[in-house]
C-alpha cells in the first residue's frame, strides 16, 4: 500500500458503522414523513426543519454534523425514552426535535 493510500485508509468496520448510522437516520426521516401526512398527526416545526435539513443533505455543508449527532445519539435516545411517550410517532418526532436543537446549538443549521 502506498503512503497516500495509507493516509486515506478507513477500516471496514468504521465504514459499516457509519453506513448503518446514516441508514438509521434516513429511515427515521422517511418514517416521520409518512406519518406526518395523516391530518390527525401533531405537527412540529423543529422536526420538519430537521427533515428538510437532512433531505437537502445539508450535512455535506457541515462535515462534522453527522459525527456530532453520532456522538450524542445515545444521550438523545435516553432523553426520548425518559419522557415515557407511548406513541411511536411522538417518540420519533421528539428525537428529530432533539437532533434539530443539537445542530442549531452548534451552528450547523442556518435559518
Amino acid at each position: 500500500m502506498k503512503k497516500k493510500d495509507q493516509d486515506n485508509y478507513i477500516p471496514i468496520d468504521i465504514w459499516r458503522d457509519a453506513k448503518e448510522f446514516y441508514v438509521s437516520l434516513k429511515d427515521d426521516v422517511e418514517i416521520y414523513k409518512k406519518f406526518k401526512c395523516f391530518p390527525d398527526m401533531k405537527q412540529s416545526e423543529e422536526a420538519d426543519k430537521f427533515v428538510a435539513w437532512f433531505n437537502m443533505e445539508r450535512f455535506a455543508d457541515y462535515p462534522g454534523s453527522l459525527i456530532l449527532i453520532n456522538e450524542h445519539i445515545g444521550e438523545i435516545i435516553k432523553n426520548v425514552s425518559s419522557y415515557n411517550l407511548l406513541d411511536g410517532y411522538e417518540q420519533l418526532q421528539f428525537k428529530l426535535i432533539q437532533l434539530y436543537r443539537l445542530l442549531k446549538e452548534n451552528g450547523m443549521i442556518n435559518e
